[in-house]
């Protein structure tokens, strides 16, 4: 695991996330024919009163519970205020009481939404990443590369849907279709790849191996549930990510993937990738993405040959999605098997789907264009520069890129 920094405004930030999902279904199956947002509010209420109350020897023994109570009296207290009833059982501030907060409803809640007939897929991921996992909302924009305002718009009118269908017992027991799979597989793969590549403006590291970590541990639950071949694919992907983990980044700088000391990888999490890795009978962007992984983790050399494999996976992988993050990759591909001229076009024309620098997508431009516009190339990379807001991705530019 990663080094933690200091134990008091740390200890609420590395937990915010899991703490906010937890408290969240916890508070979603006991209130759920209230309004989210009361139960928005008061969470983050409680995490103020806790960056206020919170002395460095003073954390309570148990912090779960601590959260718990406080946001659910602060929930209680905003209720007494409007017109909706709530049963006199569930009305009681004590703060004695046994709460039980241990155990995570975050799995069983996140199937529910899925679940709804009545909203999007798009819509359900949104309100999710929002909701369950504690995402800010540019987070959520640099995963899906949807605008910010088209964001609060669906969860705001995605919270408006489930509050007027008026919905009971929440947590009953979801028939996991097709559909609920696939919403709730694609949620733990954007969860996890925003750990995985931590581009928040805030954080200042690479990766964040909570996120990972419970992403993962979320899906194994979810196995627990399904034998699903696509299930074991995505579990089969994490495995391989998690094995490198440790690879990807020395003091605080980005290595790339073909320069990380292969010797540090993790051969337990690599054997329970090929373990988990199941061949489907169509294939899905999972399988083919785990089958690339493996590949570059296991090739003995990355001539010519291996490069054109590599291509054909993931032209396999632009026809199945509509992500253009996909083609990026491919362009790379493309460029190192000397389809420089295709690479680019492609990349010109997926330019409106990206946002403006987007980060990726420049760093390949300006690869493709070193050697035949070095100018462009240096132009790029002085843009993203100025736009990048994390320092650490700064220095690797300014160290590694612009120093060629």
């Amino acid at each position: 695991m990663m080094p933690k920094k200091n134990i008091h405004y740390s200890t609420i930030a590395i937990n915010f996330r899991t703490l906010y999902g937890k408290l969240f279904a916890s508070l979603y199956k006991q209130f759920n024919t209230i309004p989210v947002y009361y139960i928005e509010e008061a969470i983050q209420n409680a995490f103020y009163k806790a960056l206020k109350s919170w002395k460095h020897n003073a954390i309570p023994k148990q912090p779960e519970n601590w959260f718990f109570i406080v946001a659910k009296n602060d929930l209680l207290n905003q209720l007494k205020k409007t017109t909706y009833a709530i049963a006199d059982k569930t009305l009681s501030t004590d703060t004695e009481q046994e709460i039980e907060t241990t155990k995570d409803l975050r799995l069983e809640t996140l199937l529910y939404f899925a679940s709804l007939p009545f909203i999007s897929p798009e819509s359900k991921l949104l309100f999710i990443l929002k909701n369950l996992f504690g995402l800010h909302v540019k987070e959520i924009s640099s995963c899906t590369l949807i605008e910010q305002e088209t964001i609060y718009k669906r969860i705001s009118r995605t919270k408006k849907k489930i509050q007027q269908q008026k919905l009971q017992n929440p947590l009953t027991v979801v028939r996991l279709t097709p559909e609920t799979l696939a919403v709730t597989e694609e949620i733990l793969y954007a969860v996890f790849n925003l750990g995985f590549d931590s581009i928040h403006e805030k954080n200042e590291e690479l990766v964040n191996e909570d996120i990972c970590l419970d992403a993962m541990a979320l899906l194994k639950k979810l196995l627990e549930k399904t034998k699903e071949t696509s299930t074991r694919n995505l579990f089969s992907l994490f495995c391989f990510h998690i094995a490198r983990l440790q690879t990807k980044q020395a003091n605080n700088i980005p290595i790339p993937f073909f320069k990380q000391e292969r010797s540090q990888w993790d051969q337990r999490f690599i054997h329970l990738g090929f373990q988990y890795l199941n061949k489907p009978q169509k294939l899905t962007k999972f399988y083919i993405e785990a089958v690339m992984i493996s590949n570059h983790m296991t090739t003995p050399r990355f001539d010519h040959a291996y490069w054109e494999d590599i291509t054909y996976y993931y032209r396999l992988l632009t026809d199945i999605t509509t992500s253009p993050i996909p083609k990026i990759n491919l362009c790379y591909c493309l460029h190192k098997i000397n389809k420089t001229e295709e690479a680019i076009q492609i990349l010109n024309n997926i330019k409106h789907q990206l946002p403006e620098n987007h980060l990726y997508y420049t760093l390949v431009y300006a690869e493709l264009v070193k050697d035949t516009s070095p100018k462009t190339t240096s132009s790029l990379l002085d843009t993203l520069l100025e736009t990048l807001p994390q320092s650490f991705r700064k220095k690797y530019i300014l160290e590694q890129l612009l120093s060629e």
